[in-house]
């Protein structure tokens, strides 16, 4: 449902995909020159340290991809011992709950990693495990722990303690620290936050943890050899991932995949949110309760659709749609127009957006931003003509 959005510069981008190959081939977890030998064997045309960073479009034309599963024949005893090969050679599930996780929190904010890309249901994000709830760079000078410094790259446990017992309680405002000085605490403290005193969280960012786990499109258990490929790995919900999707294929065929992939360069042809009421839907008529009406989820590829059982989880959360139309009911254009016309006469000029913003909610006004539910309430409220079409 939501494309992950790798940078668009060509520069940043070689340099994302440089690390995240680096992170693979400098582990001691994984055996080259055996995953090579294996590549071999089954007619992959390409090393492996390129295998990890082949854009999707290309993945897919890979001979054996396109051709064959290579445990087609293979009697439940060979199949099984020819897995636990291949686990040694990739070693997945280690990577996965160390250096991946790890490298996806890392590059959370930039590929826009909020909700599962899958469902746009649930939240997925990376977040900052601190002890309080810092409002800015004064609070957390007089308020941090020990434990919370240690969580900033850079600071150590000596220089936590001579934190706190030189600057803790003593810094009332930003421009205290003394930028001027050599001091190696000042750097730190001056990295801590920008002009206006805002703090930088990215400085936690190899302490962040997550909400994510992070699946195969292609699935490892036809395709083991992408495990570790950039370009096959989503983050997505627990729900998505382990209890609907595991193994299964949410494509019926490879060009189709490039189509519902959060990963490819194709446009997603997306799902989209529909109010079905019994009697017809019609924007002067309203339904008032939950029961007299449904949503319908539209969807040009129906196995999407069915692994991650969308129409049933969607039915679970009526109730948002509920609170839109409850609201629509309320505040129709005409009376929409005469709190726009109140406010304009009384000299507070503010626009129609900006009013609907404050009845509807901001999610449906912003720019797709991966945040839960997002697309569901703009669909809806397209639909109760809210926004246009």
């Amino acid at each position: 449902m939501h494309k992950l959005t790798y940078p668009t510069n060509v520069t940043k981008l070689e340099n994302f995909k440089k690390e995240f190959q680096n992170l693979i081939l400098k582990s001691s977890k994984i055996d080259i020159p055996k995953i090579q030998n294996f590549l071999n064997s089954i007619g992959v045309r390409i090393v492996f340290e390129e295998l990890l960073i082949t854009p999707l479009e290309d993945l897919i034309q890979l001979i054996p991809l396109s051709e064959t599963n290579i445990f087609d024949g293979l009697s439940d005893g060979e199949k099984k011992a020819k897995k636990e090969e291949l686990r040694s050679y990739f070693n997945y599930s280690k990577f996965q709950q160390d250096e991946l996780s790890k490298f996806f929190n890392n590059y959370s904010i930039s590929l826009n990693i909020t909700g599962c890309n899958y469902c746009g249901i649930d939240f997925i994000n990376a977040y900052i495990p601190l002890d309080n709830d810092y409002r800015d760079f004064e609070h957390f000078m007089n308020e941090c722990t020990k434990e919370d410094l240690m969580k900033i790259h850079g600071i150590g446990d000596v220089n936590s303690d001579d934190i706190i017992n030189d600057y803790k309680g003593k810094i009332l405002k930003y421009s205290d620290i003394n930028t001027g000085s050599s001091k190696y605490i000042n750097k730190i403290l001056l990295q801590l936050t920008d002009a206006s005193g805002i703090l930088k969280f990215d400085l936690f960012k190899n302490e962040k943890k997550n909400h994510l786990t992070l699946d195969h499109l292609l699935p490892q258990s036809e395709y083991p050899y992408l495990s570790l490929s950039l370009f096959n790995l989503v983050p997505s919900c627990y729900s998505c991932n382990s209890k609907l999707k595991n193994d299964k294929k949410i494509y019926s065929n490879l060009d189709e995949l490039l189509f519902t992939s959060p990963t490819g360069l194709k446009t997603i042809s997306d799902i989209i949110f529909k109010i079905y009421f019994k009697t017809g839907f019609d924007n002067k008529n309203l339904p008032k309760e939950l029961n007299e009406y449904s949503i319908k989820i539209e969807s040009p590829y129906t196995e999407y659709f069915k692994v991650f059982n969308l129409q049933g989880r969607y039915n679970f959360h009526k109730n948002i749609s509920h609170e839109l139309i409850s609201k629509r009911r309320i505040y129709s254009d005409s009376q929409i127009k005469e709190i726009f016309d109140l406010f304009n006469d009384k000299g507070k000029p503010i626009s129609k957006n900006e009013i609907k913003t404050q009845i509807f909610g901001s999610d449906i006004f912003t720019v797709d931003s991966n945040k839960p539910f997002q697309k569901y309430k703009k669909d809806i409220a397209k639909q109760l003509e809210i926004i246009p079409l």
